[in-house]
Order: structure tokens, then C-alpha cells, then sequence
């Protein structure tokens, strides 16, 4: 399924373990409650996708664009979305832990109440990125100057050393 155009498509609860959809156009399509495990998506580009409960355990997501994706409640578990293009993306509930994040842009992405631990977000760019009531302790990479761009409320756990921002919670409408 590499370059596959599946945009608009309607694939809610499809087995696509281990599925190869490298370069795949996938702007609005509704991946809720798929099976991803250990897919490739690398470079699968899309806007307004719905991963909704998706599981995406082990998936290969490098480099992909995926704007205002929906991933709320979706199981990410190790899997690599290092370098990618994740602006605006909804992560609420979603099981981050062990994700490589590493020199993703996650600008205003929505991490409420995610599961992080193991996280690497070494380089990652999070202007306005939203982390209510996470729990960063356990994430890997993360500096102050990251979270001093990002916005986070008095219920976001954060790792020793790193301090909440004066500039918190994120003013509403943002």
C-alpha cells in the first residue's frame, strides 16, 4: 500500500498490522479503533486523520505530516515518530510511553492527561503544546526552554529539575 491514496476513506476497526503505507496520502481518513501495530507509515502525510483508539503499538510513523490528527485514547507505545510534522494533533488519554518525539514539531498538539513516560522529546518543537495533566517525570530530553514554550496547569507532573513556567496555565482561545 505505499503512495496509496486512502484519503477520505473510511477504514474504522481494519487489521492494517504491519501494513506498509509509506508515502500514503491519508487526509481524512478514519483509522478509529484500527490496528496499526508495527505499520509503516513513514512520510504518510494527511490532515484531520482520525486515530481515535487506534493501536499503533510499534508503529514506524518517521517524518510523517499529520496535521490536526485526532490520536485521543490511541495506543503509541514505542513506536518512532521522530522528525515529524504533528502541529495542532490531539493526544488526550493517548499511551505515549517510550515514543520517540525526537526533533518532532508538536506546536499547540493537545497532550492532556497522556501517558508519557519514556517519551523522548529531545529537540522537539512545543510552542503552545498543551500539557494538562500530564505526567512529564519520566519523559527523556525534555528542557525548560521547552516547557517555558509550552503550556501545562497545576496538574501536570513535571521531571526533577525543571520548573513550571510563570507563563502557565495557556490563556484560553490559544
Amino acid at each position: 500500500m505505499e503512495h496509496a491514496d486512502l484519503s477520505a476513506s473510511d477504514l474504522l476497526g481494519t487489521n492494517l498490522e504491519g501494513a506498509n503505507l509509506t508515502n500514503a496520502n491519508i487526509t481524512q481518513a478514519r483509522l478509529k479503533q484500527a490496528n496499526l501495530r508495527s505499520a509503516n507509515l513513514t512520510k504518510a502525510y494527511g490532515s484531520r486523520v482520525n486515530f481515535e483508539e487506534a493501536d499503533l503499538t510499534g508503529a514506524i510513523l518517521i517524518k510523517v505530516e499529520l496535521s490536526r490528527a485526532n490520536f485521543a485514547r490511541a495506543i503509541l507505545t514505542n513506536a518512532d515518530m521522530s522528525k515529524s510534522d504533528l502541529g495542532r494533533v490531539v493526544l488526550t488519554e493517548a499511551q505515549l510511553q517510550g515514543v520517540n518525539l525526537r526533533k518532532a514539531i508538536i506546536a499547540r498538539a493537545d497532550f492532556a492527561s497522556a501517558k508519557l513516560t519514556g517519551t523522548d522529546m529531545t529537540d522537539a518543537y512545543t510552542l503552545l503544546t498543551r500539557f494538562a495533566g500530564a505526567d512529564l517525570s519520566a519523559t527523556v530530553g525534555l528542557t525548560q526552554g521547552q516547557l517555558d514554550d509550552a503550556c501545562g496547569d497545576d496538574t501536570t507532573v513535571l521531571p526533577a529539575g525543571l520548573q513550571e513556567p510563570a507563563t502557565w496555565p495557556c490563556p484560553t482561545g490559544e
